[in-house]
């Protein structure tokens, strides 16, 4: 297998030789040397980047190893792709080490709204995890949390806009009004009694009362509205 690689590559056939590394048995030929050999092609105008046919068929066929990963991701940084990297990190295309951590935090900002978006069609539970994590970042929430609360409804996961709103909003802040009669209004038209639960626990202080007791009656808590 080595010896036709090094042939083909003689050869200048670069995609033959692509494709036998990436099937090479037990990756023997997916080493830091053939991502050396492939970098020192010339690139030709107007043709793809003998690397990039190289990393394009390895995500064909799965996910890369460490070292192609931070090489690829070195690449698209240096590109400004930083889209390309998220979609890779999405679909676990690339084996995470602390060298690519690094090269991501230093060469972008993550698009989190994206990433949420991409955690949300898939598991909507680790995309609360990932809602509550922005939420403790330094210099505050990359993203609104009004917009997270709405991309949840939007899947109607209810329960899950709750779990994040319950968690974010402990600190019965003013600022928050809007979302504290967010979190009472979707629950009670649609559950009612984690409402109640909500208000029974006396949680907040700021929510719109009368848009808030007009539900509560709609929704046969005649007690909550009165109070």
């Amino acid at each position: 297998v080595v010896q036709r690689f090094q042939e083909l590559f003689a050869q200048t056939k670069y995609k033959e030789a692509a494709e036998l590394a990436a099937e090479s048995p037990q990756g023997i030929l997916r080493t830091p040397d053939t991502v050396a050999k492939f970098q020192s092609v010339p690139v030709q105008a107007g043709q793809t980047a003998p690397l990039l046919q190289y990393f394009s068929i390895l995500l064909t066929r799965g996910k890369l190893n460490a070292f192609e990963s931070l090489e690829l991701s070195r690449l698209v940084v240096n590109q400004n792709k930083k889209n390309l990297l998220e979609n890779w990190l999405a679909e676990d295309k690339l084996e995470c080490s602390e060298e690519l951590g690094d090269l991501v935090k230093v060469g972008y900002t993550p698009d989190y709204l994206f990433l949420l978006q991409t955690i949300l069609r898939t598991d909507p539970q680790g995309a609360v995890n990932f809602a509550l994590m922005m939420s403790q970042m330094e210099g505050g929430c990359p993203v609104d949390y009004n917009t997270i609360t709405d991309l949840f409804l939007q899947r109607n996961l209810v329960r899950e806009a709750t779990a994040f709103l319950l968690d974010v909003l402990k600190p019965n802040l003013p600022e928050h009004a809007f979302l504290q009669t967010k979190v009472l209004e979707i629950n009670l038209v649609t559950f009612p009694n984690v409402a109640d639960a909500i208000l029974a626990n006396g949680m907040f202080s700021h929510y719109d009362r009368p848009r808030i007791a007009q539900l509560c009656e709609k929704a046969g808590l005649y007690v909550r509205a009165l109070q």
